[in-house]
């Protein structure tokens, strides 16, 4: 009876803590006074961004780095932008609960990484970088209109991305319940999905390689491959155009949709993988 007890407390007070701890995390509550500002200022050099918390960041390449507010004059000291090792980290302090006007523009001259935890960043006017990494996690959603020698894109958890790119090279990693659209024109492609990944991809590409795994999801009929690698497993689904060459690799219960009229090699073919030849 004593052993039961002193369990019974044990499980009591580590409820307790986890609900303290929780607690202790989440952010106070504001909302806007809704008399909004104009408010700008520079910043140190950065190269990479973070956005840390739910806030909705819109990026512009200009000549100088800086930031641009239209905002409830009461929010504006609740936004933090803080320079370390040339990464700018976007946060609040206090969870926004609504506002006559929140807008946040980061002015940036080179862009090599993006790191997206949380909110939505949108770069809908096009910039160019050389080599530009991006990260997306948690619910956190990105547009943007880039033109790179290298874009590199991982998203995780339920971030999503919609993108439209100009790319010598262009790799995309996508895991969970990732998705992405993906508009783009590039000389070489590769894309990894796993577990219920999915992804929408059109546009030219010269040659693509597409793995996919698990329960995840490629919608390509309107990306056009000259040469296509597909290697496909699981229960995933592949629909995919392909111009002079298609070399697929296929088994578990997967299934590949196949549009255009290319030269078909067979890797393997095992399991009960299909394979389905679809109109133009």
């Amino acid at each position: 009876m004593h052993t039961f007890s002193s369990r019974l407390l044990i499980a009591l007070m580590a409820v307790l803590l986890l609900g303290t701890s929780a607690w202790a995390q989440r952010k106070p509550r504001i909302r806007g006074n809704r008399s909004p500002v104009d408010v700008s200022e520079s910043l140190p050099p950065f190269r990479r961004i973070m956005l840390a918390d739910d806030l909705e960041v819109r990026l512009l390449q200009r000549d100088s780095e800086g930031y641009g507010l239209h905002i409830d004059d009461n929010l504006v000291d609740i936004l933090q932008f803080q320079v370390q090792d040339s990464t700018l980290v976007i946060s609040s302090f206090y969870e926004v609960t609504g506002s006559r006007a929140m807008e946040i523009t980061i002015f940036f001259r080179e862009l090599s990484g993006i790191d997206i935890q949380a909110g939505r960043l949108v770069a809908d006017t096009e910039f160019t970088s050389d080599v530009l990494r991006v990260q997306a996690s948690g619910a956190a959603r990105l547009e943007v209109r880039a033109r790179a020698s290298l874009f590199e894109l991982d998203l995780s958890e339920n971030s999503g991305a919609d993108l439209n790119l100009a790319a010598d090279s262009l790799s995309l990693r996508m895991t969970d319940r990732s998705d992405a659209v993906v508009y783009t024109d590039n000389g070489a492609l590769s894309a990894g999905l796993s577990g219920n990944a999915d992804l929408t991809l059109e546009g030219i590409s010269g040659e693509a390689v597409l793995q996919l795994s698990g329960e995840s999801g490629i919608t390509a009929r309107k990306l056009v491959a000259e040469r296509l690698e597909v290697l496909i497993d699981g229960a995933a689904t592949a629909r995919v155009h392909a111009g002079t060459s298609l070399v697929l690799d296929a088994a578990g219960q997967s299934r590949t949709y196949l549009y255009g009229t290319p030269e078909l090699t067979i890797r393997r073919f095992a399991d009960r993988a299909e394979l389905h030849k679809e109109p133009d």
